[in-house]
């Protein structure tokens, strides 16, 4: 008995040591997904950007941002080159079969946009509209279920607001707290967000499966829930 509690306790004290000497944390941050992590007149910013900063301060741990596309955020670090993924992800289960997830930090779902004279529409009417949408392995189940692949138009967020503005097409559907931003901050005069949340979910921060740090990140974002610094940084980029 003295020698496995010996045996567990040179092991965890290996771990422990392990995870302090591990000092930097690479993150994969989009640079197109506003307001969670985008760049602005060359300066990275965002949701995720501040609260990732709390949540490296809470750790004493130095984190480097790694800006890329939202579409190789997931990949980075399902092969190594990240440690965590950034970028207002949603918790799914194909996507737990390369990576893991961090605790849940934020509440979403999908919004559809549309301009603001136009009549409300609701996602079961849509077969005769054309319809905008960042095409993600996310959103193209979606489509899919609503059987309205041949209606879409996909692109990044602001070519697809300024074609629904234009008229190109009738409507945008995308995640709610992008849209939000988006509409408040640079459309509010010309279009508006329309019904109900749809495809209800959680973001979560992509980490590399078996990831020595995992548990003190969750801790860590789980602190910061619960006090005001997550108040404060939800306020300044959603203002309420």
């Amino acid at each position: 008995m003295r020698v496995f509690f010996f045996t567990f306790l040179l092991f965890f004290c290996s771990f422990t040591a392990w995870t302090e000497e591990i000092s930097l944390i690479e993150i994969a941050v989009p640079t197109d997904f506003p307001p969670f992590a985008f760049v602005e007149k060359g300066e990275l910013k965002g949701f995720d950007i501040d609260l990732l900063n709390a949540v490296a301060s809470r750790l004493k741990k130095t984190i480097k941002f790694l800006p890329m596309k939202s579409n190789y955020v997931i990949s980075a670090v399902a092969s190594n080159l990240a440690d965590l993924g950034a970028g207002g992800l949603s918790i799914t289960e194909k996507r737990k079969e390369y990576v893991d997830f961090t605790t849940p930090y934020f509440d979403s779902g999908f919004v559809l946009v549309i301009r603001k004279n136009y009549e409300d529409l609701d996602i079961n009417k849509l077969h005769d509209k054309k319809i905008g949408t960042y095409i993600s392995d996310l959103t193209r189940p979606y489509m899919d279920t609503l059987n309205l692949d041949k209606n879409i138009i996909s692109g990044e967020y602001n070519l697809l607001f300024n074609e629904l503005i234009s008229g190109g097409i009738d409507t945008v559907f995308i995640d709610y707290p992008a849209a939000k931003y988006m509409v408040s901050h640079y459309y509010k005069d010309t279009l508006k967000l329309t019904g109900p949340l749809y495809f209800q979910q959680q973001y979560g921060y992509v980490i590399r499966k078996k990831h020595p740090l995992k548990k003190d990140i969750d801790r860590a974002i789980e602190n910061i829930l619960n006090s005001s610094t997550y108040q404060s940084i939800y306020t300044k980029w959603f203002g309420e």
